[in-house]
């Protein structure tokens, strides 16, 4: 499956959102970074629970492409994560 783009999403928004936040992860990454805002990659991960790194990191990049979040690397180690237009990036 391609990632969705504007040009090729379901006119019906049920549909849409489906094929955007396709898996209980999503989901729960949306939660988190709703209700918290900018969060460290770890401090996400302890907050959502059973999730490996591997399963994070793989949800944070597909939904990264699709505008849903935005991810912030830094050469010291640290990811940031959080949904564009809701806040503001800052390091803790």
């Amino acid at each position: 499956m391609t990632t969705p783009t504007l040009e090729n999403l379901p006119a019906c928004p049920v549909e849409t959102t489906l094929l955007l936040i396709g898996n209980k992860w999503q989901v729960l990454i949306l939660r988190e970074l709703s209700l918290k805002g900018t969060m460290r990659f770890k401090e996400l991960q302890r907050s959502i629970g059973k999730i490996s790194q591997k399963v994070l990191t793989s949800n944070l990049r597909t939904m990264e492409e699709t505008g849903l979040v935005h991810r912030e690397a830094f050469a010291e180690g640290g990811v940031l994560a959080h949904r564009p237009g809701t806040d503001t990036q800052t390091r803790s």
